[in-house]
């Protein structure tokens, strides 16, 4: 009976003592990389609206003034420019509160 080949409890619980460990060291580093995800997402989505916003104030001279995609609310404005261009812009705010703003050069 003492020549059994096996883990015993004590193996096991080492085993998922150190795997519990590994699991929350590493779980503040997912988070922050998931974050990021969302926020470089958020960044094309943006450029995605500017450009179709850009497209649609050359064909019909009117900009809107937001769209809201998930829980991302981005802001469109327009800016007067020397040499008779204008300026679209959109702004939008993160989860994390910080404020972006990206912006496209429009030839009348």
């Amino acid at each position: 009976m003492n020549d059994c080949k096996g883990y015993t409890l004590i193996e096991v619980l080492v085993a998922l003592v150190c795997l519990s460990i590994m699991t929350a060291a590493l779980f503040p580093a997912f988070v922050w990389f998931m974050n990021e995800s969302a926020d470089v997402k958020r960044v094309k989505v943006a450029q995605f609206l500017l450009e179709d916003a850009y497209h649609e104030y050359l064909s019909i001279h009117e900009l809107r003034t937001e769209t809201i995609v998930g829980e991302t609310v981005y802001q469109f404005n327009l800016k007067e420019s020397e040499l008779g261009a204008v300026q679209l812009c959109i702004h939008w705010v993160n989860r994390k509160g910080q404020a972006y703003e990206t912006c496209r050069l429009a030839k009348l």
